[in-house]
């Protein structure tokens, strides 16, 4: 599974070449972050149908595509999915991931997969390993240290939107560990490279066969693999102290 990961880096340098001419630094404001967790709010970049319009439907954070009535948008959504028939915002915790394999099947993520597809950037993840009693976190992050995008799916709830039209969550597609992340864990997301980031994010209805394609494409990331301070185990930290080796405690 991914249940905890950073994203530090500005948007500009990351968002650009799926976003061109949307003035990033003026329209998304994005906190470094280094340990986001779920329920929390992540950067989701996501393409709808329909023109751009003034009312309030789309976020400033969006431009038309060329030649097209698209629309695409960056803006941060819960990560949790909660359908559209959940009436409690506990059940998100349990949706933060949907495995590859079975996510066509499932009722809760079939639909989001034909239709609601979304890319969702990452400097690294997260995950632990039991060592003794304790779990030992390590920070999993490609070798070149460029952006991962992980394939994401959006979903919309109006029951638990409170004042607002509607509530918009999301969760991460997981796969069979390979290479280093399968050192400590047997899950990893699933990563989309570029050539096939127009693809995921379009509205072509076969999702299941676009997201098998995918991972028999031959492009896996090199990634890296690095102990890191338990400091991160809890939730509620945040920094880059996250990001320090094992030996190092901010907390003393």
């Amino acid at each position: 599974m991914c249940g905890r990961f950073t994203l530090h880096t500005p948007p500009a340098d990351w968002a650009a070449p799926l976003l061109p001419g949307l003035d990033l630094e003026q329209t998304f404001v994005w906190t470094p972050r280094y340990n986001i967790a779920p329920t929390q709010s992540v950067p989701v970049i996501r393409q709808l149908v329909g023109p751009l319009t003034d009312d309030g439907r789309f976020a400033s954070t969006a431009i038309q595509l060329p030649d097209r009535s698209d629309v695409r948008e960056i803006r941060p959504i819960r990560w949790g999915l909660l359908p559209p028939w959940a009436k409690e915002l506990g059940i998100g915790a349990s949706m933060i991931n949907a495995r590859s394999e079975t996510a066509h099947e499932k009722p809760s993520f079939r639909k989001p997969l034909e239709r609601r597809r979304c890319l969702i950037p990452a400097d690294g993840y997260y995950e632990w390993q039991k060592v003794g009693k304790n779990k030992q976190p390590f920070y999993i992050s490609r070798a070149d240290q460029r952006t991962l995008w992980m394939a994401g799916l959006w979903e919309v709830n109006s029951s638990l939107a409170g004042p607002n039209p509607a509530l918009l969550t999301c969760t991460l597609l997981t796969t069979a560990a390979q290479d280093a992340p399968a050192q400590v864990h047997d899950r990893m997301p699933v990563f989309v490279p570029p050539d096939w980031q127009e693809t995921w994010l379009s509205h072509e209805p076969h999702g299941r066969d676009i997201l098998a394609a995918i991972q028999a494409a031959d492009h896996q990331p090199e990634l890296t693999l690095r102990p890191v301070s338990p400091y991160v185990n809890n939730a509620r930290h945040e920094g880059p102290d996250c990001l320090q080796p094992p030996s190092v405690d901010p907390t003393l």
